[in-house]
């Protein structure tokens, strides 16, 4: 059975499959900044208030992985809604694209250094990508 999304344990995982990462440890060899990953208010859906992953990247790894309230510690704070997040977990959109279209909105962060480290961003969302994730909307309909 798979992880909520944006829930302490699906934190954890993303970490863990951060950490696990040949591919991350190489492409985000430079990055040295933490990251704030917002889920937009979806009440339907069980989420009645905005979530926010905050990872704490440094040099190919993620030193720590938590729930935050807001994100105001994070170097960069990425926000999208729950569909796009879906479609970015589940491979079905390219994140790079998903922010140039603005349904990723960059809300911190110098856009022109994250552009530099695409690769980076691509590897981070294949972390995420890899976890066993289980959205509230797939299991309504799996009943």
């Amino acid at each position: 059975m798979g992880l909520r999304p944006f829930s302490p344990d699906w934190a954890d995982a993303v970490r863990n499959a951060v950490n696990a990462s040949h591919a991350f440890r190489r492409e985000g060899r430079r990055w040295r900044w933490s990251v704030a990953l917002v889920l937009e208010a979806e009440p339907g859906l069980g989420y009645p208030h905005a979530r926010t992953l905050l990872l704490e990247l440094d040099r190919g790894r993620c030193l720590h992985a938590s729930l935050d309230a807001d994100g105001a510690r994070a170097d960069y704070v990425l926000s999208a809604d729950y569909q796009t997040w879906k479609a970015l977990v589940r491979k079905h959109m390219d994140p790079i694209k998903a922010l140039l279209r603005g349904q990723v909105r960059l809300r911190r962060g110098s856009l022109p250094r994250l552009l530099l480290h695409v690769r980076a961003a691509r590897a981070l969302v294949h972390c995420a990508a890899a976890v066993d994730t289980a959205f509230p909307d797939e299991e309504e309909h799996a009943s």
